[in-house]
């Protein structure tokens, strides 16, 4: 059976400096246990500049676990390019985990967004639709 959730209501972020990072605030991570699969919607409200939007995954709630092993680098399950024109519902990102080679889907889900400049702000909200694990349909 599938569920959709809300992992962020309409929020407005900025970006903190050049090229700088915002991650979700850890009280807003999603707690996907039971679920194998998820199908991600980002719906964009506005974009001043160009943007990396991020869903990462991890087993626990250390950073260093939603970045690929050891290496530090970004790793996400889902990954949308945003520019200014980016308004509305962005391309869906769907995965069945279970059967993928790549990063499985593990126990919590976060947003990152990579800014390209300053003084940049971005308005989103993100839905994800889970496939309970052990469901085939």
């Amino acid at each position: 059976m599938a569920n959709s959730i809300m992992l962020q209501d309409w929020v407005t972020i900025s970006s903190p400096a050049a090229g700088g990072t915002v991650v979700q605030n850890e009280a807003g991570w999603l707690d996907v246990s039971g679920y194998q699969d998820a199908c991600f919607y980002l719906q964009i409200g506005g974009c001043a500049a160009n943007a990396t939007f991020n869903i990462q995954t991890s087993p626990t709630k250390d950073d260093v676990f939603f970045a690929a092993a050891g290496s530090g680098a970004v790793t996400a399950i889902a990954q949308f390019a945003l520019t200014s024109a980016s308004v509305g519902v962005q391309t869906l990102k769907i995965s069945h985990w279970a059967t993928e080679t790549n990063q499985p889907l593990a126990k919590y889900l976060r947003w990152q967004v990579v800014f390209s400049a300053a003084v940049n702000t971005l308005s989103f909200r993100v839905w994800v639709t889970l496939n309970q694990a052990g469901y085939a349909g």
